[in-house]
Parts: structure tokens; sequence; C-alpha cells
């Protein structure tokens, strides 16, 4: 099982209280910046192609073909991939040199895995996958006030 279900109150609950959070951070930028096409792209792209994506990849693949392993292996083999999976991203696509990956491993490696463990965690505790993958889709989208 990936949990996949929302079916308990408090999962139900927590579901509906991120998705108004994101729903209102849209709300508000929709209101507030000029560019409103921008604002519902980066919606969609957050939310599904980031967000959703990354998480059933590692939330739910990569840590249901570890079920079987102790904790250490479940919770650093998945994030380790999901901290690695920004390599590209942080280099805005650019080159990447040795240097950079040097710089990379000991500047932002270890937020990702910390972060890849907390929503892991969250995923476990409330045992629904969602939940991680809106609290990841919020974060993500924070970006766009910004603009």
């Amino acid at each position: 099982e990936m949990y996949l279900k929302v079916s308990e109150k408090k999962q139900k609950t927590a579901v509906f209280i991120l998705t108004v959070i994101l729903l209102a951070v849209t709300v508000f930028c929709l209101f507030t910046k000029e560019d409103k096409i921008t604002i519902l792209y980066n919606l969609l792209y957050y939310t599904v192609f980031i967000a959703l994506e990354e998480e059933f990849l590692i939330r739910g693949i990569c840590v249901y073909w570890l079920k079987d392993e102790n904790n250490y292996i479940r919770y650093l083999v998945p994030n380790i991939l999901f901290a690695a999976m920004h390599l590209f991203s942080y280099a805005s696509w650019g080159e990447i040199t040795p240097v950079y990956v040097l710089s990379f491993i000991t500047s932002q490696m270890l937020g990702l895995i910390l972060t890849g463990c907390i929503f892991q965690y969250l995923k476990e505790k409330s045992g629904t996958i969602w939940i991680p993958v809106l609290v990841h889709a919020i974060l993500d989208y924070m970006v766009v006030l910004s603009y």
C-alpha cells in the first residue's frame, strides 16, 4: 500500500485545510498580481508536475520498495535521491561542474534530505500521501508571492 486513501476524519480535515491554503494563496495572487496566467500556470506546475510527481516517485514508489528495510535505509535512500533530483534544477539547467556539485552537496543537499524526511514522516504519521503532496505544493508554490 502506498497510502493513497483519504478516509479518516483527521486526514480529510488536513487535506481540506491544506487545499484551502493553496487556493487562498492563488486567489490572493490573482487579485494582487498582474500576470494571472503565470499564477495559474505555476499552480498547475508546482502542484501537479513538481509536488505530485516527486512525492509519488519518492515517498510512494521508492519507500514502498524499501518497506521491509530498517528505518535508516527507508528514510535515507529515498531522500538522498530526492535531494539529488534537485541538482539540475538548482543549477538552472546550466553546466554541472565538479565545483557546482561540491557546492550543492555542501550547501543544499542536507536541507533537501531533511525536508524529504519531514515529508516522509508526514506521510507515515498521517496515513496518506496527500498530506506531503499538499505541503510540498504549498512550499514550492509560495514562489508566486515574489512575482
